[in-house]
């Protein structure tokens, strides 16, 4: 029992640190969520002129839209990495919980066990007082016996 007890507090302590760690990656997850919208939300003010493809001002425009669509898709690989690791967690979680839930059972057996030999060990006990003077009677004669 005292070992049962010892694996479902070592999945505790196990449990704890991913729970914690579970609750950094869903801020992360949306703190980059936000930086994606962010991103995405990003344009050219209107108010500015359109410019000719070949003018330094085009090119500029140009290189800002590919290096936005390269952070939003390094932010989109980053969003499905931490999905990943968070489906993970989740699973390992509940494998954890079974685990400790299963073992909360076998505590639970092994304690009834215990109640029980204890139960029978003072029955036992008991039995055995009341016989030492039933047996003495009975061991006289065998003794006078040559």
């Amino acid at each position: 029992a005292k070992e049962l007890r010892q694996k479902v507090k070592y999945l505790q302590d196990q449990l704890s640190p991913l729970t914690r760690q579970r609750e950094y990656q869903e801020k992360e997850i949306q703190r980059l969520n936000k930086a994606l919208e962010e991103a995405l939300s990003i344009q050219t003010p209107p108010s500015s002129p359109p410019t000719a493809f070949g003018s330094p001002e085009g090119a500029g425009a140009l290189l800002r839209k590919q290096e936005l669509v390269t952070q939003n898709e390094l932010l989109k690989q980053q969003v499905k990495i931490f999905e990943e690791d968070f489906q993970r967690e989740r699973s390992d979680r509940e494998r954890m919980n079974e685990e400790k839930e299963e073992l909360k059972k076998q505590v639970e057996k092994l304690q009834a066990q215990v109640t029980l030999s204890n139960a029978q060990l003072k029955a036992f006990k008991d039995e055995e007082k009341a016989m030492p003077a039933t047996s003495a009677e009975g061991r006289q004669p065998e003794a006078a016996r040559p």
